[in-house]
């Protein structure tokens, strides 16, 4: 019973393995397909969207130390 629970242990790792690359390629592609579905005189606009949507996921808003793009403010 031990061989079999170290073939599938082996099978298991390779499995999970295979599917975080199958992922790590598809994020891949799907960032390669929005870079050019983006207009490149639209990127930095959209690029600051992006900014402010993750600051208000995070709570953390853009006041304070940062300008609109969420680029930390020089003293």
């Amino acid at each position: 019973m031990g061989l079999n629970r170290g073939i599938l242990d082996t099978l298991g790792r390779r499995l999970r393995q295979r599917v975080r690359d199958v992922r790590d390629r598809l994020d891949a592609i799907n960032h390669a397909l929005a870079s050019r579905s983006v207009p490149e005189d639209r990127r930095p606009q959209v690029s600051e969207l992006a900014l402010r949507r993750k600051a208000e996921r995070a709570g953390q808003g853009l006041s304070g130390g940062h300008d609109e793009a969420g680029r930390k403010r020089s003293a």
